[in-house]
């Protein structure tokens, strides 16, 4: 099953779907909090079912290096959302994108950078922090990762995406930790920033 339904439907529609022992893609965020999501993939468990959660940036095969002391990453996009579906929409990709560099890091503070203009925060870890730029009051389309471009790619990352969930051929298990952290790490900044 496809989930790509408003957000505030995913858990009720996942859920139903996995009790039914059906496998399901679901567009992200899965859920907007981590104790919902973690549910989830639970239920999937319980019930002998795949779950995945798009995580379409991961198909662009980009490798990234993070720095021993300031990395930035800045997202510029033409739109309208609020500072918290900002991190929803944008600060989610970017987070399982770097989910094999944090996952083994404690977070030292969380530091909102003020700006009107657009959603800005900086993650302190012990030896080193991440500078996060949401701006969607913009006519320019942007994404980098200390200066590496994700809008450019050779192949179509939805299809290989699609294609490796339809034939199994992608890490569930990887794929569902890295939701987890997403939804925990929102769960941290949201707090500290809105």
């Amino acid at each position: 099953m496809f989930v790509s339904t408003p957000d505030n439907t995913h858990y009720k529609i996942v859920s139903n779907c996995l009790k039914a022992k059906k496998k399901v893609f679901c567009e992200k965020p899965l859920t907007a909090n981590y104790d919902s999501s973690k549910k989830l993939f639970q239920l999937a468990k319980k019930f002998n079912t795949k779950l995945y959660v798009s995580d379409v940036e991961n198909f662009k095969n980009k490798k990234i290096t993070l720095n021993k002391s300031v990395n930035v990453v800045i997202r510029k996009k033409k739109g309208k959302a609020t500072h918290k579906e900002l991190l929803y929409k944008l600060l989610y990709h970017d987070l399982y994108l770097l989910f094999n560099q944090l996952k083994r890091h404690k977070i030292v503070k969380i530091e909102k950078i003020n700006n009107n203009n657009y959603l800005s925060f900086m993650i302190k870890y012990k030896k080193f922090s991440i500078k996060f730029i949401y701006d969607v009051k913009t006519k320019d389309t942007y994404h980098r990762i200390n200066n590496i471009d994700f809008l450019t790619f050779k192949k179509d990352p939805l299809y290989m995406m699609l294609k490796k969930v339809l034939k199994n051929k992608v890490d569930f298990k990887k794929n569902n930790e890295a939701s987890l952290f997403s939804n925990l790490m929102i769960d941290k900044i949201k707090s500290k920033i809105i």
